[in-house]
């Protein structure tokens, strides 16, 4: 595999969605972190011409207790945009009517959205209870193959 030089600049930060609900005194007495699930959801679009790629994140704390009562305690939806240079001769076709984009790239876009996730999220529950509840580190190679496994991607 060659190795691929690029340079980038995070272009943009959008944060489209953002809510959090701060349980009541008997819920945070009760909690319990087990019941904790967080989901990442993830899409990737792109402008070639302009040389930008956009990782979309949606990212979901929600409690599920043993009795199944759901609550939702964090939604966030944001948009991290990166020009990356000489983006035309990076990427290739791949015969669907999109691109391929190096994996390298992808990973670390997508490390670099969902680090900037996890501050925004810090940052927007400061002085609540949800705020000691921090995203987990992601394996960002392991979103790109599973990208790659669901939308049938070719692999680079």
């Amino acid at each position: 595999m060659s190795n691929i030089e690029f340079s980038l600049r995070l272009n943009k930060v959008k944060i489209d969605e953002f809510n959090f609900k701060e349980p009541d005194d008997s819920f945070i007495n009760d909690f319990n972190e087990e019941f904790l699930k967080i989901g990442l959801g993830l899409k990737i679009t792109h402008n070639i011409d302009e040389e930008i790629i956009g990782i979309h994140l949606n990212i979901i704390y929600d409690y599920i207790n043993e009795d199944e009562y759901k609550i939702k305690l964090i939604e966030f939806k944001g948009l991290f945009e990166y020009k990356i240079n000489n983006l035309k001769n990076i990427i290739s076709d791949n015969n669907n009517g999109g691109v391929n984009i190096p994996n390298v790239i992808l990973e670390t876009i997508i490390g670099l959205s969902i680090s900037s996730s996890r501050g925004i999220i810090i940052a927007k529950t400061a002085g609540s209870f949800l705020n000691k509840l921090y995203l987990p580190l992601f394996n960002p190679s392991d979103l790109v193959k599973n990208l790659l496994k669901n939308d049938n991607l070719e692999e680079n």
